[in-house]
């Protein structure tokens, strides 16, 4: 669930009726996963829900996180088979 803290309930329905779609599509292309997204007065007393504020800021840092790991573990696979082509490469010279 993402949060949105808006000033007023004009805000609120602005967002509500125009970007919360393009929000959410957003937010799934970068992350790759589908949020709810909840749009919050803080005037109004919709607080007193269980909002966290860094939550989904704490999502997208795992996520992130997680991503560098991959890319790392995918970066060191792609260097291992180099070397392989290489020593496979100079042993096909070595047999001609």
């Amino acid at each position: 669930m993402l949060y949105i803290l808006t000033e007023n309930q004009v805000c609120k329905d602005w967002l509500n009726n125009r970007y919360k779609k393009f929000i959410a599509l957003t937010v799934e292309e970068m992350t790759g996963e589908k949020v709810q997204i909840q749009i919050v007065n803080k005037d109004a007393n919709e607080r007193k829900m269980n909002y966290n504020p860094k939550a989904p800021y704490e999502e997208i840092k795992n996520f992130i996180l997680q991503q560098n790991i991959m890319i790392n573990r995918l970066q060191k696979r792609v260097r291992e088979l180099e070397k392989k082509v290489v020593y496979l490469e100079e042993g096909d010279r070595i047999v001609r």
